[in-house]
């Protein structure tokens, strides 16, 4: 029997005297008609199933210093301490597999993300995981953003107070102006300013490992404790924590391919940064890390470990 269109054509008796399939396809004439008009209308190109195309908004630079941006942070100032208490090697082991862990959440937000032409973390969660998914995520990302917030004003505050003796609170005031200006300018303007306090933080770090590496034995951090492997662990999740701003990512650069090759950039390079400044510090210093890096560099730094200048085990 002859198929047409995937049905086969047989002959049926009807009052009009046709036949059924040609019925059938002369129905569905009408509505790819009137799909078809609807979409001139409307300028509607058809549903994608694959990640949407956007018009990028910033460049590859930009964003991959976001997202280190959005890493590195006050989570990297505890690395050291927290180290210490566990070791070099173990430290190591632990940052790294974290990093793997989180890099494959990350993958997972932005291949969700895409699929859905770009949504957040509380449309996917509400999408996969069901409405009290979504209000949960919702909740937990809004409680952790405020926290976050409250302890770079507050430390912005210090630091501006200390730089330019404006006090605590003024700092505060100041530092938060400027960073109400870049969000509200937007992700184009917040590309821009990462960028240069990306050059800037990571410049630092490598300035700190420097000024300590000449400093360093390596019997100073060969132990192992694993007494402390779940603060460490808590430590370097904070540290590498960056996952809520893929979908912004996504949606900027308009590529999937080229977001997922950023957000690898962007875990394996605070990764490679994080563990040198840690191992810096525990090559120095030992389980006597002091708890707040710049005590460490301070001239005078009180604690068992002394001055630099007197320090039998800073001596080079």
């Amino acid at each position: 029997m002859p198929v047409s269109g995937g049905i086969e054509r047989k002959k049926v008796a009807t009052s009009h005297g046709r036949y059924y399939s040609a019925r059938i396809a002369a129905h569905r004439r009408k509505k790819l008609i009137v799909i078809q008009n609807i979409r001139t209308r409307k300028a509607v190109r058809g549903i994608r199933t694959s990640p949407i195309t956007i018009k990028a908004r910033i460049s590859e630079r930009e964003a991959l210093a976001v997202l280190i941006g959005t890493q590195i942070g006050a989570g990297v100032l505890g690395l050291p301490y927290a180290a210490s208490k566990v070791g070099l090697i173990p430290a190591l082991g632990v940052l790294t597999g974290v990093m793997l862990l989180l890099l494959g959440t990350a993958l997972i937000v932005l291949k969700l993300s895409a699929e859905m032409g770009g949504a957040q973390m509380s449309t996917i969660a509400g999408k996969t995981l069901g409405k009290a998914g979504g209000w949960l995520m919702y909740l937990s990302i809004t409680l952790m953003s405020f926290g976050a917030l409250l302890a770079y004003t507050a430390g912005m505050g210090k630091v501006f107070a200390s730089l330019f003796g404006t006090g605590e609170v003024a700092g505060s005031l100041i530092f938060w102006a400027l960073a109400s200006l870049v969000v509200y300018k937007g992700l184009e303007v917040s590309g821009k300013t990462e960028l240069v306090i990306s050059y800037i933080v990571l410049t630092l770090f490598v300035g700190v490992i420097f000024m300590l590496a000449p400093h360093a034995k390596l019997e100073n951090g060969l132990y192992a404790d694993l007494s402390g492997i779940l603060s460490i662990t808590g430590v370097a999740i904070f540290a590498l924590g960056g996952h809520t701003i893929i979908p912004d990512i996504y949606k900027g650069l308009g590529s999937y391919e080229k977001t997922k090759k950023l957000v690898v950039l962007a875990f394996l390079i605070p990764t490679a940064i994080y563990a040198a400044f840690m191992a810096s510090f525990l090559l120095v210093f030992g389980r006597e890390t002091p708890r707040w890096p710049r005590r460490a560099l301070s001239p005078s730094m009180a604690g068992p470990a002394g001055s630099w200048a007197t320090s039998s085990r800073c001596s080079p």
